[in-house]
C-alpha cells in the first residue's frame, strides 16, 4: 500500500470497505456508510489530509464514488477497482464477488 499513489491508496480503502460492508448487508445499491473523518483516514491510508481532500475530490469529479455526508455511493466498481489495484481475495472472506454491489443485490456473498 505504502508505493501506491494517494488515489489508489484511498480508492483500495473504498473498495475494501464496500467489500466488507456487502458481505455483512451493509451496502444498498452501492451505498455504505463510512464515518470517517479526512483525517481519519489520513492516518488509516498513511498520508495527510490534504492529499486524502484532493483524491476524494478526483473520484467524486471522475464519477468514481458519490460522497453525502457519511455515505458513499459507488458509481463505476470497475474503474474503482482498477485504479485501487483492488484484489478482493487477500480479504480470505468466504465467496467473496468481484462486484460488492451485486453481492447487495442478488445475495450471492
Amino acid at each position: 500500500m505504502g508505493r501506491k499513489s494517494a488515489l489508489a491508496r484511498i480508492a483500495h480503502l473504498i473498495a475494501e470497505m464496500a467489500t466488507r460492508c456487502a458481505q455483512i448487508g451493509m451496502l444498498n445499491d452501492g451505498v455504505f456508510r463510512l464515518q470517517m473523518t479526512q483525517e481519519q483516514i489520513a492516518d488509516a491510508v498513511g498520508l495527510t489530509p490534504v492529499p486524502v481532500n484532493r483524491s476524494i475530490k478526483t473520484m467524486q469529479d471522475t464519477r468514481l464514488i458519490q460522497i453525502c455526508r457519511a455515505s458513499v455511493k459507488i458509481l463505476d466498481w470497475s474503474a474503482l477497482v482498477a485504479v485501487a489495484e483492488f484484489d478482493p481475495d487477500y480479504l480470505q472472506l468466504p465467496d467473496v464477488c468481484a462486484d460488492p454491489r451485486r453481492a447487495a443485490r442478488d445475495q450471492l456473498c
